[in-house]
């Protein structure tokens, strides 16, 4: 069977057009996969920040809660030193 030049340039002319898509498929999935990662880095930045101050809001108050205990073992030893 012989292929004629005209369904030759038919097939040769589809198998460009996809490869071309496949190459565009893949461009745009590591686009995709970069986004994705840049987004969960964020992500991940902002839940670390909010830690981060929840940890200092936490040792602040800890801290005051020390300050008090303190100034009442202080109130207490005076109280007991002068009955």
């Amino acid at each position: 069977m012989r292929i004629f030049p005209l369904k030759f340039g038919l097939i040769a002319s589809f198998f460009n057009r996809h490869k071309e898509m496949m190459l565009e498929a893949e461009k745009l999935d590591k686009w995709y996969k970069e986004e994705r990662k840049a987004e969960e880095q964020r992500m991940e930045q902002e839940f670390r920040k909010k830690m981060m101050e929840k940890f200092a809001v936490e040792q602040k108050l800890e801290q005051l809660t020390l300050q008090k205990r303190r100034q009442k073992e202080l109130d207490f030893k005076k109280e007991v030193v002068i009955n």
